[in-house]
Formats: C-alpha cells, sequence, structure tokens
C-alpha cells in the first residue's frame, strides 16, 4: 500500500517538473526554484525507493550465504504424490460420444475387428449372389424422359447461351 502512494506521489512530482522544465527560458526566479526544490523531491523519492528495495534484499542475501557456508540447509519440496490423470466429461452422454479423450482407448480387440470384418464381407458376397431386379435399359426412352427432353429444347430455344446473369458486366 505504501509502495502505491509513493509511485502515486513520484508520479505526480515527475510529471510536473518535466512539465515545466521544457519552457525554460522565460520563467520567473521563484518559479524556477520551486522546479529545482520539486526535481529534488523527485530524487530523493527515488533513492528512498531504491533504499527500501536493498533492504528487502537483504534477508534474501544473508539467507543465501548462510546456504553457501553450510549453516542452512536449502529447503526441498515436499514430495507430492502422483495422481493418475483423469478426463472431465460433461454427461454420460458426452462420453459415449467423444470416447476416453487422447489417446483413446481401443473398443475392440483385434479378434472382434476381425470376425465383424469377416461377417461383413460374408453378408456383402451372399447380397450379391441374389439375384434381384434387372436394371431399365439406359437408352430405353420413357414418357418422363422424354418429356424432360423436349423442356429442355424450349427453354434453350428462349434462353441462347450468355444470357444469363452477367454480374452487371455489359
Amino acid at each position: 500500500e505504501q509502495w502505491y502512494l509513493r509511485r502515486g506521489r513520484e508520479a505526480v512530482v515527475s510529471t510536473q517538473s518535466t512539465g515545466v522544465l521544457e519552457k525554460r527560458d522565460d520563467i520567473e526566479e521563484e518559479v524556477q526554484r520551486d522546479i529545482y526544490i520539486s526535481m529534488v523531491r523527485l530524487w530523493v523519492m527515488r533513492c528512498e525507493n531504491e533504499v527500501y528495495n536493498i533492504n528487502s534484499e537483504l534477508p534474501i542475501l544473508e539467507h543465501m550465504e548462510k546456504m553457501r557456508n553450510g549453516e542452512v540447509a536449502p529447503l526441498k519440496p515436499p514430495k507430492v504424490k502422483a495422481m493418475k490423470p483423469f478426463i472431465l466429461v460433461k454427461s454420460e452422454q458426452q462420453k459415449r460420444v467423444f470416447g476416453a479423450g487422447y489417446p483413446s482407448l481401443p473398443t475392440m480387440t483385434l479378434d472382434e475387428y476381425y470376425d465383424k470384418e469377416l461377417k461383413r464381407i460374408v453378408d456383402e458376397q451372399n447380397n450379391s449372389e441374389k439375384p434381384g431386379p434387372e436394371p431399365e435399359d439406359p437408352d430405353e426412352e420413357t414418357e418422363e424422359s422424354l418429356a424432360k427432353a423436349r423442356a429442355w429444347d424450349e427453354y434453350r430455344d428462349t434462353h441462347k447461351r450468355g444470357w444469363g446473369n452477367r454480374h452487371n458486366r455489359s
């Protein structure tokens, strides 16, 4: 708290003195004396700040010296029991969707995967052997295809190539 107050006073004094020193030629003696006094106060505040910093560092340096001489053993961090990693999920549904995270755990063994693939392949082969409905001849014209072709022909007659949206180009 004191540090903040000192820094605030130091900032106020420094802005006052620097702003006035720029216009130095036409200043009266009394004003100039006040400027110099405020500059001295600024440097006194800075010196007090440095003395405070030095005094706060002294105990640390003394402790380091004692550690070098072997008078005091360095502090060792306490041993922390290792925790198992865990995954946080918002809901059971999210856990089912996203799994255990990266790297994800396997969901089936290699034998289970092999059996599943083998079953899928056998099913595909059985389905392909069954005769299905014969596909229609693509060259055969139906009423629908004729109507569609005529409608397209009429459209092409009324809409020549390049007559569409020209994106404001003339």
